[in-house]
């Protein structure tokens, strides 16, 4: 029952990081059952919508580590991403 919650909640978006949290495992453990039941990793990399949306944020005069928290990334990946979009310096 546990491993089909955890692969449900995987394949919707959730994080493995959260995932272990919530449930009380390791993250090896979620990233072992996924790899045994042939469920693809998620894609790196931030979305389009949490680009857009920490752009929006930016524009607005959110530090990078608030809006690194909203959006679920490093304040350093989502820097790395608004500078390659000429948005941040």
């Amino acid at each position: 029952m546990v491993r089909a919650e955890i692969l449900a909640r995987y394949q919707q978006g959730e994080r493995v990081v959260d995932l272990a949290a919530a449930i009380g495992v390791s993250e090896w453990s979620v990233q072992n059952l996924r790899k045994m039941a042939g469920v693809e990793p998620h894609p790196r990399g931030m979305s389009q919508a949490a680009i857009e949306e920490a752009e929006k944020l930016y524009a607005l005069g959110w530090p990078l580590n608030k809006i690194g928290r909203r959006v679920g990334f490093d304040p350093k990946i989502v820097a790395k991403e608004l500078r390659v979009r000429g948005i941040a310096n």
